[in-house]
Protein backbone atom coordinates (compact mmCIF):
# COMPACT_ATOMS: atom_id res chain seq x y z
CA UNK A 1 0.00 0.00 0.00
CA UNK A 2 3.17 3.05 0.44
CA UNK A 3 4.22 2.44 -3.16
CA UNK A 4 0.37 3.67 -3.82
CA UNK A 5 0.10 6.11 -1.93
CA UNK A 6 3.19 7.63 -2.74
CA UNK A 7 2.16 6.79 -6.68
CA UNK A 8 -1.57 8.34 -5.29
CA UNK A 9 0.24 11.84 -3.64
CA UNK A 10 2.97 12.51 -6.50
CA UNK A 11 -0.09 12.13 -9.21
CA UNK A 12 -2.43 14.59 -7.11
CA UNK A 13 0.50 17.16 -6.64
CA UNK A 14 1.21 17.47 -10.47
CA UNK A 15 -2.91 17.37 -10.83
CA UNK A 16 -3.25 20.10 -9.37
CA UNK A 17 -0.67 22.49 -10.16
CA UNK A 18 -0.87 21.92 -13.66
CA UNK A 19 -4.40 21.26 -14.28
CA UNK A 20 -6.34 22.85 -10.59
CA UNK A 21 -8.17 21.31 -8.18
CA UNK A 22 -11.58 21.23 -9.70
CA UNK A 23 -10.21 19.71 -12.94
CA UNK A 24 -11.95 15.85 -13.30
CA UNK A 25 -8.65 14.67 -13.58
CA UNK A 26 -7.34 15.91 -10.75
CA UNK A 27 -10.59 15.08 -8.73
CA UNK A 28 -10.47 11.76 -9.79
CA UNK A 29 -6.98 11.52 -8.41
CA UNK A 30 -8.56 12.78 -5.07
CA UNK A 31 -10.64 10.31 -4.61
CA UNK A 32 -8.37 7.39 -5.75
CA UNK A 33 -6.07 8.47 -2.80
CA UNK A 34 -8.94 8.97 -0.19
CA UNK A 35 -9.72 5.13 -0.93
CA UNK A 36 -6.27 4.44 -1.20
CA UNK A 37 -5.63 6.15 2.29
CA UNK A 38 -9.09 4.75 3.62
CA UNK A 39 -7.50 0.89 2.68
CA UNK A 40 -4.38 1.22 4.44
CA UNK A 41 -2.95 -0.27 7.58
CA UNK A 42 -0.84 2.96 8.54
CA UNK A 43 -3.64 4.91 10.88
CA UNK A 44 -4.32 7.36 7.90
CA UNK A 45 -7.84 7.86 8.79
CA UNK A 46 -7.95 12.08 9.64
CA UNK A 47 -5.47 12.52 6.38
CA UNK A 48 -8.47 10.85 4.44
CA UNK A 49 -11.02 12.48 5.98
CA UNK A 50 -9.90 15.78 5.36
CA UNK A 51 -9.32 15.01 1.41
CA UNK A 52 -12.45 12.99 1.48
CA UNK A 53 -14.53 15.87 2.36
CA UNK A 54 -13.06 18.55 0.38
CA UNK A 55 -13.01 15.73 -3.13
CA UNK A 56 -16.74 15.06 -2.17
CA UNK A 57 -17.68 19.02 -2.02
CA UNK A 58 -15.98 19.24 -5.33
CA UNK A 59 -16.87 16.51 -7.24
CA UNK A 60 -20.41 17.56 -6.73
CA UNK A 61 -20.32 20.98 -7.68
CA UNK A 62 -18.40 20.54 -10.82
CA UNK A 63 -19.79 16.71 -12.13
CA UNK A 64 -23.14 16.94 -9.76
CA UNK A 65 -24.27 13.64 -7.33
CA UNK A 66 -25.06 11.18 -9.56
CA UNK A 67 -21.34 11.22 -11.50
CA UNK A 68 -18.96 8.20 -11.19
CA UNK A 69 -16.50 9.99 -9.24
CA UNK A 70 -18.63 12.11 -7.19
CA UNK A 71 -19.61 8.48 -6.05
CA UNK A 72 -16.65 6.90 -5.44
CA UNK A 73 -15.39 10.22 -3.82
CA UNK A 74 -18.53 9.32 -1.45
CA UNK A 75 -17.48 5.98 -1.12
CA UNK A 76 -14.04 7.00 0.05
CA UNK A 77 -15.39 8.93 2.84
CA UNK A 78 -17.97 6.50 4.06
CA UNK A 79 -14.92 4.38 4.75
CA UNK A 80 -13.29 6.75 6.81
CA UNK A 81 -16.12 7.74 8.76
CA UNK A 82 -16.86 4.45 9.74
CA UNK A 83 -13.02 3.66 10.76
CA UNK A 84 -13.30 7.18 12.98
CA UNK A 85 -16.15 5.92 14.62
CA UNK A 86 -18.38 8.35 12.93
CA UNK A 87 -21.11 5.61 12.41
CA UNK A 88 -23.88 7.50 11.70
CA UNK A 89 -22.69 10.30 9.61
CA UNK A 90 -20.89 7.03 7.52
CA UNK A 91 -24.35 5.46 7.68
CA UNK A 92 -26.19 8.53 5.74
CA UNK A 93 -24.02 9.11 3.31
CA UNK A 94 -23.68 5.57 2.29
CA UNK A 95 -27.35 4.85 2.21
CA UNK A 96 -27.80 8.31 0.02
CA UNK A 97 -24.46 7.35 -2.33
CA UNK A 98 -25.81 3.90 -3.20
CA UNK A 99 -29.42 4.45 -3.64
CA UNK A 100 -27.78 7.04 -6.50
CA UNK A 101 -25.44 4.61 -7.87
CA UNK A 102 -27.82 1.71 -8.55
CA UNK A 103 -30.50 3.96 -9.80
CA UNK A 104 -28.10 5.80 -12.42
CA UNK A 105 -25.49 2.76 -12.92
CA UNK A 106 -26.60 -0.73 -11.98
CA UNK A 107 -25.95 -3.02 -9.49
CA UNK A 108 -22.97 -5.01 -10.79
CA UNK A 109 -21.09 -1.85 -11.97
CA UNK A 110 -17.69 -0.91 -9.84
CA UNK A 111 -18.78 2.05 -8.53
CA UNK A 112 -22.06 0.32 -7.10
CA UNK A 113 -20.03 -2.55 -5.94
CA UNK A 114 -17.44 -0.05 -3.57
CA UNK A 115 -20.36 2.12 -2.04
CA UNK A 116 -22.08 -1.06 -1.30
CA UNK A 117 -18.81 -2.52 0.35
CA UNK A 118 -18.62 0.80 2.24
CA UNK A 119 -22.22 0.87 3.21
CA UNK A 120 -21.51 -2.93 4.51
CA UNK A 121 -18.73 -1.46 6.89
CA UNK A 122 -20.93 1.37 7.96
CA UNK A 123 -23.78 -1.08 8.60
CA UNK A 124 -21.37 -2.88 10.82
CA UNK A 125 -20.06 0.17 12.85
CA UNK A 126 -23.75 0.97 14.25
CA UNK A 127 -24.79 -2.51 15.35
CA UNK A 128 -26.97 -3.50 12.91
CA UNK A 129 -25.96 -6.98 12.37
CA UNK A 130 -29.00 -8.14 10.04
CA UNK A 131 -28.41 -5.26 7.37
CA UNK A 132 -24.82 -5.89 7.41
CA UNK A 133 -25.45 -9.97 6.77
CA UNK A 134 -28.23 -8.93 3.60
CA UNK A 135 -25.92 -6.38 1.95
CA UNK A 136 -22.83 -8.36 2.94
CA UNK A 137 -23.74 -11.52 1.28
CA UNK A 138 -24.92 -9.88 -1.84
CA UNK A 139 -22.27 -7.74 -2.33
CA UNK A 140 -19.86 -10.67 -1.96
CA UNK A 141 -22.01 -12.18 -5.09
CA UNK A 142 -22.46 -9.70 -6.95
CA UNK A 143 -18.06 -8.66 -6.43
CA UNK A 144 -17.30 -12.62 -7.06
CA UNK A 145 -18.74 -12.44 -10.45
CA UNK A 146 -17.88 -9.10 -11.44
CA UNK A 147 -14.04 -8.68 -9.90
CA UNK A 148 -13.71 -12.31 -8.83
CA UNK A 149 -12.91 -13.91 -5.78
CA UNK A 150 -9.71 -12.39 -5.04
CA UNK A 151 -10.41 -8.93 -5.83
CA UNK A 152 -10.08 -6.77 -2.37
CA UNK A 153 -13.61 -5.43 -2.91
CA UNK A 154 -14.82 -8.93 -2.39
CA UNK A 155 -12.16 -9.65 0.29
CA UNK A 156 -13.14 -6.98 2.20
CA UNK A 157 -17.03 -7.46 1.89
CA UNK A 158 -16.56 -10.98 3.15
CA UNK A 159 -14.91 -10.26 5.95
CA UNK A 160 -17.67 -7.88 7.12
CA UNK A 161 -20.05 -9.91 6.34
CA UNK A 162 -18.26 -12.86 8.26
CA UNK A 163 -18.19 -10.56 11.71
CA UNK A 164 -22.06 -9.96 11.01
CA UNK A 165 -22.62 -13.67 10.76
CA UNK A 166 -20.51 -13.87 14.44
CA UNK A 167 -22.64 -11.36 15.75
CA UNK A 168 -26.07 -13.35 14.19
CA UNK A 169 -24.39 -16.24 16.19
CA UNK A 170 -23.98 -18.46 13.09
CA UNK A 171 -20.52 -19.50 13.70
CA UNK A 172 -19.97 -22.70 11.40
CA UNK A 173 -21.20 -20.45 8.14
CA UNK A 174 -18.50 -17.59 9.71
CA UNK A 175 -15.77 -19.85 10.14
CA UNK A 176 -15.99 -21.08 6.39
CA UNK A 177 -16.27 -18.01 4.82
CA UNK A 178 -13.58 -16.80 7.60
CA UNK A 179 -11.10 -19.49 6.83
CA UNK A 180 -11.59 -19.02 2.82
CA UNK A 181 -11.33 -14.96 3.11
CA UNK A 182 -8.42 -14.78 5.47
CA UNK A 183 -6.53 -17.69 3.12
CA UNK A 184 -7.29 -15.50 0.42
CA UNK A 185 -5.76 -11.80 1.44
CA UNK A 186 -2.73 -13.08 2.92
CA UNK A 187 -1.71 -14.49 -0.15
CA UNK A 188 -3.24 -11.44 -2.68
CA UNK A 189 -3.18 -8.13 -0.20
CA UNK A 190 -0.28 -9.49 2.90
CA UNK A 191 -0.79 -10.63 6.00
CA UNK A 192 -0.76 -6.25 7.35
CA UNK A 193 -2.90 -5.06 5.06
CA UNK A 194 -6.51 -3.81 6.44
CA UNK A 195 -8.63 -6.22 4.80
CA UNK A 196 -6.33 -8.96 6.08
CA UNK A 197 -6.62 -7.82 9.81
CA UNK A 198 -10.32 -7.74 9.37
CA UNK A 199 -10.84 -10.74 7.81
CA UNK A 200 -8.04 -12.35 10.67
CA UNK A 201 -10.39 -10.60 13.38
CA UNK A 202 -13.32 -12.08 12.17
CA UNK A 203 -12.20 -15.50 12.42
CA UNK A 204 -10.84 -15.06 15.46
CA UNK A 205 -14.19 -14.31 16.75
CA UNK A 206 -15.84 -17.39 14.85
CA UNK A 207 -13.53 -19.49 16.24
CA UNK A 208 -14.41 -17.87 19.64
CA UNK A 209 -17.99 -18.56 19.27
CA UNK A 210 -17.26 -22.22 18.32
CA UNK A 211 -15.38 -22.71 21.44
CA UNK A 212 -12.25 -23.34 19.27
CA UNK A 213 -9.56 -21.94 22.17
CA UNK A 214 -6.00 -22.87 21.08
CA UNK A 215 -7.30 -21.89 17.31
CA UNK A 216 -8.78 -18.43 18.49
CA UNK A 217 -5.95 -17.92 20.87
CA UNK A 218 -3.09 -18.07 18.47
CA UNK A 219 -4.66 -15.96 15.52
CA UNK A 220 -5.75 -13.02 17.94
CA UNK A 221 -2.97 -12.89 19.85
CA UNK A 222 -0.95 -12.16 16.06
CA UNK A 223 -3.96 -10.14 15.11
CA UNK A 224 -4.05 -8.22 17.97
CA UNK A 225 -0.07 -7.29 18.02
CA UNK A 226 -0.52 -6.60 14.42
CA UNK A 227 -3.52 -4.03 15.17
CA UNK A 228 -1.75 -2.34 17.90
CA UNK A 229 1.95 -1.88 15.99
CA UNK A 230 -0.49 -0.57 12.40
CA UNK A 231 -3.72 0.82 13.59
CA UNK A 232 -3.23 1.72 16.92
CA UNK A 233 -5.39 0.89 20.48
CA UNK A 234 -8.40 2.89 18.97
CA UNK A 235 -9.16 1.67 15.56
CA UNK A 236 -12.48 -0.36 15.03
CA UNK A 237 -10.37 -3.94 14.02
CA UNK A 238 -7.88 -3.46 17.44
CA UNK A 239 -10.91 -2.31 19.83
CA UNK A 240 -12.95 -5.69 18.40
CA UNK A 241 -9.96 -8.26 19.88
CA UNK A 242 -9.41 -5.84 22.95
CA UNK A 243 -13.03 -5.91 23.88
CA UNK A 244 -13.60 -9.74 23.17
CA UNK A 245 -10.58 -10.01 25.27
CA UNK A 246 -11.63 -7.92 28.25
CA UNK A 247 -15.22 -9.58 28.45
CA UNK A 248 -13.46 -13.08 29.00
CA UNK A 249 -14.42 -14.52 25.35
CA UNK A 250 -10.85 -14.27 24.13
CA UNK A 251 -8.06 -14.94 26.67
CA UNK A 252 -4.57 -13.15 25.64
CA UNK A 253 -1.34 -14.02 27.34
CA UNK A 254 -0.36 -15.00 30.43
CA UNK A 255 -4.24 -15.65 30.96
CA UNK A 256 -4.79 -17.93 28.09
CA UNK A 257 -1.88 -19.81 28.94
CA UNK A 258 -2.99 -20.63 32.08
CA UNK A 259 -6.35 -21.84 30.97
CA UNK A 260 -5.04 -23.63 27.86
CA UNK A 261 -3.32 -25.89 31.05
CA UNK A 262 -6.37 -26.72 32.71
CA UNK A 263 -8.25 -29.29 31.00
CA UNK A 264 -4.92 -31.23 30.51
CA UNK A 265 -4.14 -31.66 34.70
CA UNK A 266 -5.74 -33.99 36.91
CA UNK A 267 -8.85 -32.10 38.69
CA UNK A 268 -7.44 -31.43 42.16
CA UNK A 269 -9.66 -30.18 45.41
CA UNK A 270 -9.22 -26.51 45.89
Amino acid sequence: MEPARALGEDTLGRCRRVLGPDHPTTLMAAGALTLTLALTALGEAEPARALGHDTLQRSRRVHGPDHPTTLMAAAALTLVLAQLGQAEPARALGEDTLQRSRRVHGPDRGTTLLVAAALTFAFLSVGEAEPTRALGQDTVQRCRRVFGADHALTLGAAAVTTVALVQLGEAQPARALGQDTLQRCRRVLGADHLITLWAATALTLALVQLGEVQPARALGEDTLQRCRGLLGPEHPITLSLTQAASSGQLLLGDDAAAAADRPSRPSRPL
